[in-house]
């Protein structure tokens, strides 16, 4: 009741029926975080069971039904919310055999794949699947793209859970471990980060997943270094089968972008939403 629909004016169909990269900038308060919050699961679930609807939220879920996040009073779209904290700009700070880089699209990787498997869970409970939904059998990523041990697999559901929760855990030791302790097995640092065309990948190929987009989502990205968000602008203009949105916070004045689009063609790799 307290979300304004004027804020979805900014958004087209197109860009969840054709994804691309979509920056959301603007300046502390403008609404960023709000925006990308309205499309978690849990949001969306609410706004969809809620029987008392008032005049406002009635406005919210018909123009989410025009967007196609809804259909039928249920979720077809749903946000894979992550935040850019402090967990995620301290990997710059290690000295892990130079692999920084590559450290960060790890843990990205297990956050992003463990807030899709909770997402599909939350779905379950209420709307999603007529079957147990760990009996869903999730393919591995082609071996032609030389993906990390993680998707290189078969899972059910529950395994990639599990997966996940171990690199996730095993992260939080090792950024409060002392200098040259060995990295745990379950991290296997990789040059790219392979959730994008996993999701993609199980959109295509899970008959029961294909009905259902999965909306990346990075808030306050101006919280990392300036190498880390060059690092995910390139990943992330990447063409892919889900969204990729971006939040950020103008500068003050505006006297530099924190993160330049240049090289890129807007309105095909990417587009830009000015909350201010």
């Amino acid at each position: 009741n307290l979300y304004s629909p004027i804020f979805l004016e900014q958004l087209r169909e197109e860009d969840f029926s054709a994804p691309k990269l979509i920056v959301l900038r603007g300046s502390p308060g403008s609404g960023k975080s709000s925006l990308l919050r309205l499309f978690e699961t849990s949001t969306l679930v609410a706004l969809c069971r809620n029987q008392s609807n008032s005049g406002e939220s009635e406005v919210l879920i018909t123009r989410l039904h025009d967007l196609r996040v809804l259909e039928n009073n249920q979720p077809i779209a749903f946000g894979i919310y992550i935040h850019c904290d402090s967990s995620l700009r301290v990997i710059n700070n290690l000295d892990v055999e130079n692999a920084n880089d590559k450290m960060l699209n790890t843990l990205l990787d297990a956050r992003i794949v463990g807030s899709y498997i909770r997402s599909l869970e939350l779905l379950n409970q209420h709307f999603l699947f007529s079957s147990k939904l760990d009996e869903l059998q999730l393919p591995a990523l082609p071996a032609e793209l030389l993906p990390p041990k993680v998707f290189a697999a078969k899972h059910t559901l529950q395994s990639l859970k599990t997966a996940c929760q171990q690199i996730e855990t095993d992260f939080a030791a090792l950024l409060n471990s002392f200098p040259g302790e060995p990295t745990p097995p379950s991290i296997q640092p990789h040059t790219r980060i392979f959730a994008v065309p996993y999701l993609s990948h199980l959109k295509r190929e899970v008959a029961k997943l294909r009905k259902f987009l999965p909306i990346l989502m990075l808030d306050d990205l101006h919280e990392l270094y300036d190498v880390q968000r060059k690092q995910l602008k390139t990943e992330f203009l990447q063409r892919a089968a889900i969204p990729r949105w971006i939040a950020i916070r103008k500068h003050v004045y505006e006297l530099e972008e924190l993160i330049s689009l240049d090289g890129a063609k807007g309105d095909r790799d990417f587009r830009e939403v000015d909350l201010d």
